[in-house]
């Protein structure tokens, strides 16, 4: 006999609750982090969390929500396929990658949702950063080259990025770093 909005707060609440019990019961052990494969080759990144010490839990047909409870961390990775231009309210402009999978990126959005609403740590590589963007309202450039406004070229390994002060990328990479890319799309 109560309200949506208060059944959705229990909900949250109870959450929160098996979180932090579930935790708790695994203290001391290597973290969990939950790998969202897109299309990418996994192994680089199964490689690169276990030698930082963390159990990998490969997941590539998408995450449930309960992957999302269980871990201590999600990382999404990229894609040779661009995301589809309807998840952000837009129309192809006919500059996309692949056949994009609308289907797939809502999947993989919704678990992208999942992750921030339960304050997991998060990490989009590539398509995975893109869907992060999307989630947080943000739209895409379908194809940097002719919308870019700067000299930068996306179509190149090696280029410049610059951090913005006060931010947690300017404390761990300082205030510029050379960066691999290749990407089309921003």
């Amino acid at each position: 006999d109560i309200g949506e909005d208060a059944a959705r707060k229990r909900v949250a609440r109870a959450r929160d609750a098996f979180r932090a019990a579930y935790r708790a019961r695994r203290a001391g052990e290597a973290p969990r982090v939950v790998l969202l494969v897109r299309d990418d080759d996994p192994a680089p990144y199964r490689r690169w969390l276990e030698h930082a010490g963390a159990r990998v839990d490969l997941r590539p047909h998408g995450v449930t929500e309960r992957d999302v409870l269980l871990a201590d961390a999600l990382v999404v990775t990229g894609s040779r396929t661009d995301i589809s231009p309807r998840l952000y309210g837009e129309r192809s402009t006919g500059a996309l990658s692949g056949t994009p999978d609308l289907a797939r990126d809502r999947r993989d959005l919704a678990a992208v949702d999942a992750a921030l609403r339960a304050a997991l740590p998060l990490l989009g590589v590539c398509s995975g950063h893109q869907l992060l963007n999307v989630a947080s309202g943000g739209t895409l450039h379908q194809d940097l080259e002719p919308d870019s406004r700067r000299a930068v070229r996306h179509t190149v390994h090696r280029h410049r990025v610059e951090t913005a002060a006060g931010t947690h990328a300017r404390r761990l990479v300082g205030r510029a770093s050379e960066v691999r890319s290749r990407h089309h799309q921003g």
